[in-house]
């Protein structure tokens, strides 16, 4: 019974092995994963108030594999203020995408997502000073 096992086990282990998937990343394929609702994600992102109250604007960049339906099937590292980091897990979760393409097939594929969080009225102020001034 012991023999059997361990052939078995033998086998299963490098067919299990093989069996997955590769992943790329944006760089390595022909076609890269593009956002196909694009614009409603944008009108979700609420400006968190603490960032809001404290002045805080940043720039916050999250990496996503997109696998081969569209579908963002994991979300890996996070850069920028953790501020926003709920705000835009939230945002990405909206996201659809058309898959990337490597050889005419469509794959996974890692990608980043860059956002810009920046207060508005900060520029109106800013101009508004200069007009005055003159």
């Amino acid at each position: 019974m012991k023999n059997y096992f361990v052939v078995f086990f033998l086998f299963l282990v490098p067919a299990f092995l093989f069996a997955q998937e590769k992943e790329y990343y944006s760089f390595e394929v022909d076609i890269a994963p593009t956002p196909t609702n694009f614009a409603e994600m944008r009108r979700s992102i609420v400006y968190p108030d603490s960032a809001k109250n404290n002045n805080i604007e940043g720039a916050v960049v999250v990496q996503v594999l997109v696998n081969e339906t569209g579908d963002i099937r994991e979300i890996g590292k996070y850069s920028g203020d953790s501020v926003f980091y709920n705000v835009v897990l939230d945002a990405v979760s909206i996201l659809k995408f058309k898959p990337a393409k490597y050889k005419g097939q469509t794959v996974r594929c890692w990608m980043n997502i860059p956002f810009k969080f920046a207060l508005g009225n900060k520029n109106r102020s800013e101009e508004s000073e200069n007009n005055e001034s003159k």
